[in-house]
């Protein structure tokens, strides 16, 4: 089952493409996010906030022309471009209150101050470049650099805040116990190198751990978990409390091209979380 497809541009449809995010945060089922969502969406302005004038005090600049925004300590780095600014979202804990990146960029005073009064911020980066439905201008790049193609059906989740590794500890201590589980248990079944756990079967729910402690930092990146929906995730802890998850589609990438999409999750955390400093190509 793929992440909900259609007009790009509608606010409806963003709040459609976060569905995924919800699915994990929330750990509900797919198909009453979407519905959710919808009804949501259905009065958008209520949604997004529409702040009113521009204000003074601008965000800092990067050498290569991104938005340096920080929110509670973490330095965040952003696209300026129209086309990814009104596609990433920026909500608050309950997910009624958000501003897109365009509003952030444009209006940083107002946006500083939703940030210190709200205790946790969630960032949804979705790669809208990528759907078949929506008419992307030619040679068009997700986060304006890298190739949309490679990162097909993916998104990208960010909190940050109080308790922004709640989701992420729980993967970590599932991940650390399935682990140890294989160390003691050789007979697991080899997938490409990961081994594969059922952790659920009604609703079926996999885990997938490396059999090789990986190089890559944090090493959790490549604990993966699917659904029977068919799809696929994995949380990493980063520091200051903050989080970072990716998502895609398993229909999209089988298994023996997983290490290529652990190295494109890597690539886009450090990409957006510079201060990181997590292995990846650069590209």
């Amino acid at each position: 089952m793929a992440w909900p497809k259609g007009r790009a541009r509608s606010r409806k449809v963003l709040g459609a493409r976060i569905c995924p995010a919800f699915a994990h945060h929330l750990a509900i089922s797919a198909s009453l996010v979407v519905l959710c969502a919808c009804m949501v969406f259905r009065d958008s302005g209520a949604a997004i906030a529409q702040p009113a004038a521009q204000d003074a005090q601008s965000w800092e600049r990067l050498p290569d022309g991104r938005v340096s925004i920080e929110i509670k300590g973490v330095r965040v780095a952003m696209p300026t471009d129209d086309q990814d600014a009104s596609n990433i979202i920026i909500w608050e804990r309950s997910f009624v209150r958000g501003f897109d990146l365009r509003q952030v960029i444009d209006h940083p005073d107002e946006v500083r101050q939703f940030f210190s009064k709200e205790p946790l911020v969630y960032i949804h980066i979705p790669n809208v470049v990528a759907n078949r439905f929506y008419q992307a201008p030619s040679g068009s790049l997700f986060l304006g650099h890298f190739d949309p193609a490679a990162y097909e059906s993916f998104g990208f989740s960010i909190l940050i805040g109080e308790t922004a590794q709640d989701d992420c500890r729980a993967r970590m201590e599932e991940a650390r116990m399935y682990r140890e589980r294989l160390m003691k248990d050789t007979s697991a079944a080899d997938r490409n190198g990961w081994a594969e756990f059922v952790t659920s079967r009604n609703p079926g729910r996999w885990i997938y751990i490396k059999r090789q402690i990986p190089l890559i930092a944090p090493p959790d990146l490549d604990s993966i978990t699917c659904t029977e929906l068919g799809d696929c995730s994995a949380w990493v802890c980063l520091q200051h409390d903050h989080s970072f998850s990716y998502q895609f589609q398993r229909s999209r990438f089988q298994i023996s091209a997983w290490p290529n999409v652990v190295q494109r999750a890597a690539d886009v955390l450090n990409y957006v979380l510079p201060d990181e400093n997590v292995g990846g190509t650069g590209r």
